[in-house]
């Protein structure tokens, strides 16, 4: 099993300060796009670390980490609003995903959102809207959903119920918590 814990979260954390300078250099919203992937990809594995190790979740460094990239993400924010239109997009005609990168997808942009709540970015959260994307993924859920329980990675909270479409997650998870 890989350790999501605060051994990695240095690296992550550099990953996602990387890409925040990026998204804030160029943040027009097709220009933006690999770093917007990049972003969200070093986000998920945060929320997963801070997920399984409690102390990652209040670790200075996080928070530090945070407070110095949300004004670089406001900035970014046209290229992340075109991400999430992006994937919204992946739902209509042919479905050429597989369930559990949608759902991996999804959990990066709520962990994102969690992560920067109270920050400067919360004002472009409007912009990073999920409404029209999570109703597509309760509607594709019904019939690409069902993942197995044990399947679903450690650190993954019960709020982000994608991960058991159709079913309702349960209401807890043993030795896991939310961001």
């Amino acid at each position: 099993m890989t350790n999501r814990g605060g051994g990695r979260l240095p690296h992550l954390l550099d990953e996602v300060e990387e890409a925040a300078a990026e998204l804030a250099r160029d943040p027009r919203p097709a220009e933006g796009q690999d770093a917007a992937r990049r972003l969200l990809r070093a986000i998920y594995e945060v929320g997963l670390a801070a997920g399984t190790d409690p102390t990652a979740a209040s670790a200075e460094a996080l928070e530090d980490a945070v407070r110095r990239t949300a004004p670089l993400l406001s900035r970014g924010c046209p290229a992340l609003a075109y991400a999430v239109v992006l994937l919204e997009s992946r739902f209509y005609g042919s479905w050429e995903w597989d369930w559990r990168r949608a759902a991996e997808a999804r959990s990066a942009l709520q962990f994102l959102l969690d992560l920067y709540r109270g920050t400067e970015l919360e004002a472009g959260y409007e912009a990073l809207g999920t409404g029209e994307l999570d109703a597509q993924m309760r509607f594709r859920g019904e019939r690409d959903g069902h993942l197995s329980p044990a399947s679903i990675p450690e650190g993954i909270p019960t709020s982000h119920w994608w991960w058991w479409a159709p079913d309702e997650p349960p209401t807890t998870r043993s030795a896991r918590r939310a961001l």
